[in-house]
């Protein structure tokens, strides 16, 4: 059944039960609704906190332009400032006045957004830093210790009478003393032993 023909069938003459039902399931939706917005307005709604594309925990935001909804709807002799003497609301807002309202809105939740993805990006860049030092020291660390075990095998073929593979430098090119002391003598001139 099409919506048409439902909106007929409620208008139609003799249909004043299907009417009341109508608007009692209306009104029960309606309430629901109302209660939702309490809920949300004075707990808040639970937002997660994402870095790196992973939950790392939660928040809860507080929507305070429902609060002041709710009060001046629920308590309008204290909150809503635009009722007039007689009690009546004051006229609806013109298409104008709402162009502003959802341009200044809109102004509201992109700062928001604009600071929520700052923070997350700080975040990030902070962590990327941090996994960058570690890496630069582990790479320092492991060049250290290849320094350090090349000094000592350089110091070993010292001790070992000047032999490097089994023959001297003076055996390879005609030189003398071994290459283990001239790389160590090298090193040393270097200031890195």
């Amino acid at each position: 059944m099409g919506h048409a023909k439902v909106y007929d069938l409620r208008n139609r003459p003799g249909a004043e039960e299907f009417a009341a039902a109508w608007d009692d399931a209306i009104a029960k939706a309606t309430d629901q609704v109302h209660h939702v917005l309490v809920d949300h307005a004075v707990n808040g709604a639970v937002e997660p906190i994402m870095f790196g594309g992973v939950q790392v925990g939660e928040f809860r935001r507080y929507n305070y332009r429902m609060m002041m909804w709710l009060l001046r709807h629920h308590k309008p002799e204290q909150f809503n400032p635009r009722q007039d003497a007689q009690g009546s609301d004051a006229p609806a807002l013109s298409d104008q006045q709402m162009k502003a309202l959802k341009a200044e809105w809109r102004a509201e939740w992109e700062a928001e957004r604009a600071a929520k993805d700052k923070v997350q990006m700080e975040e990030f860049l902070a962590a990327q830093e941090k996994r960058k030092a570690e890496h630069q020291a582990d790479f320092h660390a492991k060049i250290e210790t290849m320094r350090t075990r090349m000094i000592a095998n350089y110091e070993r073929g010292d001790r070992a009478g000047g032999q490097n593979d089994g023959q001297t430098d003076g055996q390879n090119d005609g030189q003398t003393g071994d290459r283990a002391s001239q790389q160590k003598s090298a090193l040393i001139r270097r200031g890195r032993a």
